[in-house]
């Protein structure tokens, strides 16, 4: 099943303990992805919530900053067990060999910071390489990714 999905404007991401992923600017242009990674439904869930079908396990969404310098990807992999691996592709951007990461993520999805440990959730910074062709990545389960690419 493929999913077209579509970003907001701007997206601000917080995790349990007020961890939070941001992005600095607006993003007035949003972008079309195509993602297959398979989907799961609720029926008879609480009470806000009662049916849902077919959520995407990854889900992706895409802009592009203002300037159209910058295409960013914005990531959420559902699945509190496995992570997914994943073929990115990108079409009409042509991006530079190196993409900056940001991952969300915690060894166990009811983690969060407290007074104790105030730092035990919070994103992870890195640096990963693209391909002109496209590149394979594994999303972590349970977490959130934003990863940014300069046009080349």
């Amino acid at each position: 099943m493929k999913t077209m999905v579509q970003c907001a404007l701007a997206l601000w991401l917080v995790a349990p303990g007020l961890a939070q992923i941001t992005v600095k600017e607006p993003i007035p242009q949003t972008a079309t992805v195509e993602v297959n990674a398979g989907s799961y439904s609720v029926a008879q869930g609480v009470k806000r919530l009662p049916e849902m079908a077919s959520v995407p396990y990854l889900d992706v969404s895409a802009a592009v900053s203002r300037d159209g310098k910058t295409l960013t990807l914005f990531s959420v992999n559902r699945s509190l067990d496995q992570d997914i691996s994943t073929n990115l592709r990108l079409q009409g951007f042509s991006a530079a060999h190196t993409a900056g990461v940001q991952t969300l993520g915690a060894a166990s999805p009811a983690d969060g910071n407290d007074e104790v440990a105030p730092e035990r959730v919070k994103p992870a910074d890195g640096v990963e390489a693209v391909e002109p062709g496209g590149w394979t990545r594994a999303f972590r389960h349970a977490s959130v990714t934003v990863i940014s690419l300069d046009r080349e």
